[in-house]
This record gives structure tokens, sequence and C-alpha cells, in this order.
């Protein structure tokens, strides 16, 4: 029997529909074509709405006598089906009950159980065994204030399924309905503040609304900056949290762009014949494209002048070592990360320290991928000194035979010309003193055949672009000593990575375009497997500085070479990689004592999970809610056993989203999801406990008698071995 359904699988049967001569059997199935089951009674009232208020009139009727609902509500007395206005009352009426009957039918998902504790004895994971985890913090603004928000339909649906979903994870669930901007930033306050908090091992936010580039709207009209609301709970304000995982899941549009569709017939027929395709699938504009910051949004950039910056070190070092076994996100998000953050400079008198930042947009797959010296530290030390003590030092380099004498001819031209020249020297003496590094070789190949890891074995891999400003026009921007030892790491180690090393020296804002817009349409790129971008610059909150002074901002570039604008990279990882100051804050870092007073970056493990990309919109149904928070509950509940959380959200819950298709003004419209990830983090699994790792948890929590006896228990039933009965005997 064929019906028009709704989210739980009630609805109009077709022969009503047909009988009532609402449409004919053709006209029906052209209506439901290519729509989703839980979708087609919110297009059928629509569409039957947008006749008129006689055909409106019907429908209510018919809905009402089919029992799709009972009574309707109490509100339904005042409705007068034969005023104009009261058959579109009515259905808009249908339309809330509707989305209360869908919303009650999210609890049948069960998550699945861990078989085991995942080990944190190398400190890469989080741990995850307190009752409760933490607290899971909803906040669900359905209804408004103004006429411009409308009412939300659907998200209870989103609220009721992440409600159970992270119940069942352990952690305790503090759902608020309906908040005005200025209660939403008071009980976040208030949760930031909550001692709670050192007992638990993490943080959930979720934030289910409307939004803009603002930030978050609250029911009042008024909306709170997303930023504003991570600074509550970084470091330094919420120390509560040091080192433990704080996760935030925004639903709410960022904008008014509406992605139509992008097809794959854009791309020539060798690439579609290569992926099978038999019809041309709808794609986002926007999907796997990595962004990794060297600093926050804000903050400063360390760069040591004869060795480079500190993430330029790092990274090399950690792909060079891990490129064989771990995917790229992994090895950005917690090694390098790690090491930037553990660093510590001194700064106008001040201790200093520093976390990246990452940023991922749309559906994304697994990607595999020192000392100084006396001279140079003398240079530098010369080089700030007079034109001519300068002079002397480059007659004397050249007069000792340090370098070769026509390098000299600088040398009677002026201090400015000296020194530029000795910094010619100082790259000539960092491309000989920084250390050569050797990636380590995969043994196998990575399985693609399930989809989440992309493949990896064209020669080249692809183009890795390094723009590298070292020598600025404008003289308000320092030369920047120590760029050399970065490009020439990171040359060294993409090219044993089989990239084709793009090298280009001190551009101009509009050059940096071109050369992007260059690459962007390059038809080479269809061969390719990637695509990787490192920018070597001054940079500040509006951009990245060319030589000229001018900023271009990361936008513009990333648009180059999203879906749309380039199409030889569809479904293959576009990895940027951008080592420049974003402001000028100092961090000057967290004291934690562990032992020994150790100096932390206020900012790390801090991950934010946005529904849509900044400046588009994010789709909810008024049934079933939103794809983000249908895929989201869903993934959690199937995968939270074995997989890390970013890795259920860049590429499970991303691809889901991804592959959803909705309809808006007759136009195809698509979504993607946009991650950023603040400092050093870990894997951080959510999984349920098994029985045993329960009821140790529980044990250990009481005396240290009720301890000992089950640790003399465990050891008597051959549980463990008697190699632990030291631990007994110690109490």
């Amino acid at each position: 029997m064929n019906v028009v359904t709704g989210i739980d699988g009630s609805g109009v049967r077709h022969e009503l529909l047909i009988n009532n001569h609402f449409y004919d059997e053709k006209q029906l199935l052209q209506l439901l074509d290519n729509c989703e089951p839980d979708t087609q009674l919110v297009k059928l009232i629509h569409d039957i709405k947008a006749r008129g208020a006689a055909d409106a009139n019907r429908l209510c009727k018919l809905l009402i006598d089919s029992g799709l609902v009972g009574a309707v509500t109490n509100d339904s007395s005042d409705i007068d089906l034969s005023q104009d206005d009261g058959p579109s009352r009515c259905l808009e009426l249908l339309k809330v009950v509707l989305s209360c009957v869908s919303s009650m039918d999210t609890n049948a998902r069960t998550v699945t159980k861990a078989t085991a504790i995942q080990s944190t004895a190398y400190g890469n994971v989080y741990p995850m065994s307190r009752k409760p985890r933490g607290y899971c913090v909803i906040i669900d603004n359905e209804k408004f204030n103004i006429e411009s928000l409308k009412r939300r339909l659907g998200t209870k649906a989103d609220a009721n399924r992440l409600s159970s979903v992270f119940h069942q994870l352990f952690f305790d669930v503090k759902l608020y309905r309906n908040k005005t901007a200025q209660q939403m930033e008071t009980l976040l306050t208030d949760i930031a503040a909550d001692k709670a908090l050192e007992g638990h091992n993490a943080l959930a936010v979720i934030m289910l609304s409307h939004g803009s580039k603002e930030g978050i709207y609250g029911t009042d009209g008024f909306t709170v900056a997303l930023k504003d609301i991570l600074e509550m709970f970084n470091n330094e304000k919420c120390p509560q949290l040091i080192d433990k995982p704080k996760m935030f899941f925004i639903n709410a549009c960022r904008g008014c762009n509406i992605k139509f569709e992008l097809l794959y017939t854009k791309i020539d027929p060798g690439i579609r014949k290569s992926l099978g395709a038999t019809a041309a699938p709808v794609l986002t504009t926007w999907s796997d494209m990595f962004v990794y910051y060297s600093s926050i949004q804000g903050y400063i950039s360390t760069r040591n002048i004869l060795n480079g910056s500190w993430f330029g070190q790092e990274l090399a070092d950690c792909l060079a070592e891990s490129a064989h076994r771990e995917h790229l996100n992994d090895i950005m998000t917690i090694d390098v990360a790690k090491r930037v953050s553990e660093k510590i400079a001194q700064i106008k008198d001040q201790s200093t320290k520093q976390a990246i930042e990452t940023l991922i947009r749309g559906s994304v797959k697994k990607e595999n991928c020192k000392p100084d010296t006396q001279l140079p530290t003398l240079i530098i030390n010369i080089a700030s000194r007079s034109g001519s003590e300068v002079n002397r030092l480059c007659e004397l380099m050249v007069s000792s035979g340090l370098v070769v004498e026509d390098c000299g001819q600088c040398v009677n031209e002026g201090s400015l010309c000296s020194s530029t020249w000795l910094a010619d020297i100082m790259s000539s003496i960092m491309m000989v003193n920084t250390g050569e590094l050797t990636v380590t070789k995969a043994t196998q190949l990575k399985d693609t055949k399930h989809g989440d890891v992309y493949p990896m074995a064209r020669k080249p891999r692809g183009y890795c672009v390094i723009i590298d400003n070292e020598s600025f026009e404008d003289k308000s921007l320092e030369f920047r000593f120590g760029s050399i030892a970065d490009v020439r790491r990171l040359s060294t180690v993409f090219e044993q990575l089989f990239f084709d090393v793009k090298l280009y020296n001190n551009q101009k804002a509009e050059q940096m375009k071109t050369r992007l817009a260059d690459i962007a349409a390059d038809s080479a790129l269809v061969g390719h497997d990637a695509l990787v971008v490192i920018m070597l610059s001054h940079g500040s909150e509006e951009g990245i500085y060319g030589t000229d002074g001018v900023t271009v901002n990361l936008n513009t570039i990333l648009e180059m070479l999203n879906n749309e604008n380039c199409p030889q990279l569809i479904d293959k990882p576009k990895m940027f990689f951008t080592n420049a100051c974003r402001g000028g804050k100092y961090d000057p870092g967290i004291r934690k004592s562990l032992g020994r007073p150790q100096l932390l970056s206020t900012w790390s493990d801090m991950f934010v999970y946005y529904s849509s990309i900044e400046g588009y919109v994010s789709k909810r149904d008024t049934l079933s809610g939103s794809w983000f928070g249908q895929y989201l509950a869903i993934c959690l509940a199937e995968l939270a056993h074995r997989e890390h959380l970013n890795d259920i959200v860049t590429i499970q819950v991303a691809k889901r989203v991804g592959d959803m298709c909705g309809e808006s003004d007759s136009q195809s419209r698509k979504q993607a999801v946009e991650t950023h990830i603040r400092g050093s983090v870990k894997k951080g699994n959510c999984e349920a406990d098994t029985q045993l790792a329960t009821l140790i948890a529980d044990i250990e929590s009481r005396s240290g008698e009720e301890l000992s006896r089950l640790c003399g228990l465990m050891i008597s039933s051959g549980l463990v071995s008697d190699t632990v009965a030291d631990s007994v005997d110690s109490g």
C-alpha cells in the first residue's frame, strides 16, 4: 500500500489523495520523485497550500479524517476553515503537531557498546571512564520573539535524538529550551564556573538555533558570537577543563547563501568514467579541504630567526616521522599541535605560548600522506647595528674568503643594500645549517576500498605550492629571517612524499592570487591525487600579507579551489598550511601544577563543529529535524565505540550530510559541515563502557578497603595475574 509518509512512517494513502481528486497517479509520483520518505508529507502540504484556500481546506479535513492526527490541538478551535486564512493557519498548526509527533520517535537509536577501553598510556587518547563523563549542554531555540526569525520546526527531533545518544554515552544532559542571547551567555558562564567540571572527563555543548555570520541567535533576536563562547571555556577562563576535550556542535545557519547543485559533468569524460558514474551525482561546493593555521585567530605566530618557525619545524618533523602510518589530520591536531604548544619563547620580557588552529570544510577522508651555529647569531647581532657596522662585516666576510668575492658587489652601495645582502648570506647559511630530514617509508599502501582513505599512489602525488614572503616593501613589515629554514625543510619533506614542489618567493598580494588562480585552472590537476598550499608570510586578522603590504583573505584562496571553481580536485584532499600571525595578541600561557609548574597554552583540546560552511544556510526538515542533527546522533550511536570523535564528524557525519540533497525554489540544495580545532588535542573517544569497566570504575570510587577486596578477587579468580599483588598490599 503506497503511503505519503512522515518521520514515524504514518501518513496518507495514495488512493485517498487520488480518489479525492488532489492528484492523478502520475502527478503524485512525479511530485514525490527523489523525495526522502520522511519529507513526503511536508512536500505534499506545501504543494497543496500553494494552490489556495479551497484545496488547503479539503486537505485539512482529509488529514484529520484519515486519522493522521487526532484532535489537532486546543488551538484548532480558534481556526475557522471558512475564513480566507483558516486553511493556511490550520496547515501551519498541523505542521507543528507533526513536528511534535516526529520528535517523540527518536529514542530507538541504541548506542553500540565498546568491547574494550582504549589505552591512554601513550597520552594520545582522552580518558573516558568517569560517571558522568561530563555535561552535555543542549540549547534548543525553537520559538523566537521577532517575525523575521521563523519557528524552527523539527528542532525537537534533534534535541531529543541527541539527548538520548549523549545520555547513553554517560553524559549528564542539560537541556535548555528557548533562551535569549543574555540567558545563553549566563547559563554557559555558569557552566564554565562549575566546580564539578574538575571531576569530569569532557564537556559537550550543542546549540540548535537560527544563526548568521555574526553568531547564534537567542529567542530575542540578538546574537551571541561563538568566539565569546569559546573564550569562556579556554584554559585561562575554565581551568577545570585543562587537558580535557571541549566539544561544540553548532547547528545553525551561518549566512544566507544557498548552495545549488554542482555536477560531475563539469569534469572531463575521463574523470567521470573513472568514478564509474552512470548519472551525474550532485555534490556540495565544499569538501575535502583542510586548513592548518600556525596560530589562533588574533594571535601572533612565533618564528625563530635562525631555525625558522615552531610550526614549520614541527610540521616537517612530524610528517617525516609519521606520514607512513598516520593520516594527516591526526598528525596535525595531535602531534604537530602538541609539540608547538609545548614550546615557550620570551618576547618583550614575557613568556609566550602558541596554539595552532585547524579548519576542515566539508567531508574528508583519512590522508596518509636543528642546532644553532655561532656565525648566524653573530650576523643577526651586527645586522641590527648601524650601516657602517654592517658594511665592515660585509668587507670582513669577503676578505676572509667566507663568501666569494663577486658576492661583495653590494658592500659599497649603502647600509640598506648591505642589510639585504646579509639577509641573502644568512639564507645561504641556513640552507647548509638546516638538518636534512628523511621521511619514513610506508611498508604498505592503505586500503581505499571502503571509501574513507584518499588514494595516494600517483607520481607526482600533486603540486606542493610554497609561497615564501621574506622581504617587504612596507617597512613596518620586518624581514622574515628564518623563513628559508622552513622552506628548505618543507620542500625536502614534500619532495620525499612525491609532491611536485613549486616555490614562489616574495609575491605581492595580486601575484599570490594570480599564482593560485593559475594552479586552480591547471588541467594537470585531473591526474593528481592531492594539492598542498603552504603560505609563509606576515599576517593579520584580515589575511596574509603580500610583499606590498596588502593582505589576501584566506577565504578568497579557498574559494578558488572549491569544487565549483576547481572541479579537477573534486573528491581529492586540498591541504592549506598558513604560517603567519593572525593578529597581535601574545599568549602568556596558563600555569598548571603537575608536580612541577607547567606553562600551558591558553587554547587547547577544543573541537567546534558547524552544521554548515560560514556564510551558508543549514538545512532542517520540519518533521525529522536537521541533516546534521540526524547524522550526528546516528553516527555517534554507531561508531563511538571504536572511532574517535574527529573522524566520526569529519569523515562519517560530513559525508552523510554532504550526500543529502534538498530543494529550494526548484533548485537542488546541498550542505557541507565545517570543523574548527583550537590547540592540541587527543583522540576523543566517547565510547560506552563494557560491564567490567563499569564495575571497576564504580568500586574504584569507594573506600580503599573495597578496592583491595576487588583486587584480591580478580587475582584469585585468575582474571589478572598475581604480578599486581604488590598494589593490593599497598592499599
